[in-house]
């Protein structure tokens, strides 16, 4: 399925057509990045709770501050479906080091990150490996979470 032509930029949802990041950006030239993806089912986001403490404690792990709060992130991925009408699908998350003006493997004292976001209409149950993601990201947990 195509990728939403909405998609959330460094605090805005601009058409995927016009998202540019710089290829001094530190998740390209040093992979100094992490990402998430939350499952959308029926609207409603799959345990985005637990992605989220996953996100915080890989940002932690890689010297990334952490550019918004749970609701904050909450919001955006709201924001981003609403944006691109998905039901059933996916929205990917990333969060870089951000791009400066020269390529430095410390990189600066204070990181300002790049935030990158998109949302994909895609069938997640009853379509044959699908329905086995689908069980298999939530295995960790008591059972399917929606949020």
């Amino acid at each position: 399925m195509p990728i939403g032509d909405q998609v959330h930029l460094n605090g805005q949802i601009v058409p995927l057509s016009e998202a540019y990041i710089s290829p001094l950006d530190r998740g390209f030239l040093f992979a100094h990045a992490a990402y998430e993806v939350t499952a959308v089912y029926n609207g409603k986001f799959v345990d985005l709770d637990g992605h989220l403490l996953r996100l915080r404690r890989t940002l932690d792990g890689i010297a990334l501050p952490n550019p918004h709060s749970d609701a904050d992130w909450t919001r955006i991925h709201q924001e981003l479906i609403d944006a691109n009408g998905i039901n059933e699908g996916l929205v990917y998350l990333q969060v870089t080091g951000g791009a400066y003006e020269a390529r430095d493997y410390t990189g600066p004292d204070t990181f300002e990150p790049t935030i990158f976001m998109y949302a994909d209409t895609k069938p997640l149950i009853g379509q044959g490996p699908s329905e086995v993601s689908l069980r298999s990201s939530c295995m960790t947990h008591a059972g399917p979470v929606v949020t």
